[in-house]
């Protein structure tokens, strides 16, 4: 049976550290509910804009019409997504981190938790394929398991598969613009807009409605390291040069001594 090894005893804190912790342990969570709404009127907006859009395309090519101001009113709508669409991303990116960081506060042991991948995910190559998603499915399950009467977790996969169908048609129809494209984009930013603004409403008032304390990770201050003495000598020259430990010493010869002369009988 291998021998197990002792386990490192933590340094108690100190009372300033301790009641530092239990003071924020006693924090309230971030208020989320006006990042969030805000993100809800990106996001109608930019739907509204892109149903625009659709719907003068569509209109303009069932009654072939080709006329200059047909091609600045769509060149108009197009470049006012593009905008809507920024704002919404960024403010839904916002909303996100706080809820993440909220998350964290609530189960800080979780190790799959991290804000700035929450965020950070959207923009690297292959990763923002799953990860985004597996960082709102840890938010949505930890905020559940502190507030169940919320059930969040079933809109985060519709969720994600609406936004990237609507993404990925996008890209792909900008250039083939088929009714049946138009109608599938028209479709899928509907369906991605309204999941979103259902997740973002009830995750916004799930966490606004989780109080303290919660759990704090109690990190002992690590001890400082011993600085080692170093010797110096008093002044230069011989002092400087004396050896730490001393030489061994040659002990002089003892020449044995003669016997003494005894006395005759």
């Amino acid at each position: 049976m291998p021998d197990s090894k002792p386990s490192t005893p933590v340094p108690p804190l100190n009372p300033l550290q301790s009641a530092m912790l239990e003071a924020e342990s006693n924090v309230p969570l971030r208020e989320v509910r006006f990042d969030g709404w805000l993100g809800i009127l990106a996001i109608l907006a930019y739907a509204l804009a892109s149903i625009g859009f659709v719907a003068l395309e569509g209109w303009s090519m069932w009654r072939e019409l080709e006329g200059d101001l047909i091609r600045r009113g769509l060149h108009t709508l197009s470049l006012i997504r593009i905008v809507l669409y920024l704002i919404a991303a960024a403010w839904f990116l916002r909303w996100t981190y706080f809820c993440s960081t909220n998350a964290k506060r609530i189960a800080p042991h979780n190790p799959d938790l991290n804000p700035p991948t929450a965020v950070g995910s959207y923009f690297i190559p292959i990763l923002n394929l799953f990860g985004p998603y597996q960082q709102m499915l840890e938010i949505v399950e930890v905020t559940q398991k502190r507030l169940a009467r919320f059930d969040i977790l079933p809109l985060v996969r519709p969720w994600w598969i609406a936004w990237w169908g609507m993404n990925v048609v996008w890209v792909l129809g900008s250039e083939i613009r088929t009714p049946a494209v138009m109608a599938g984009e028209l479709l899928l930013t509907v369906a991605a807009s309204s999941w979103s603004i259902r997740l973002i409403f009830k995750l916004s008032r799930a966490q606004s409605e989780i109080e303290p304390p919660f759990e704090v990770v109690h990190v002992a201050p690590k001890p400082k390291p011993k600085r080692e003495q170093v010797r110096r000598p008093s002044k230069p020259g011989y002092a400087a040069a004396k050896p730490s430990t001393p030489l061994p010493q040659r002990r002089p010869a003892v020449s044995p001594k003669a016997p003494e002369p005894s006395d005759p009988p």
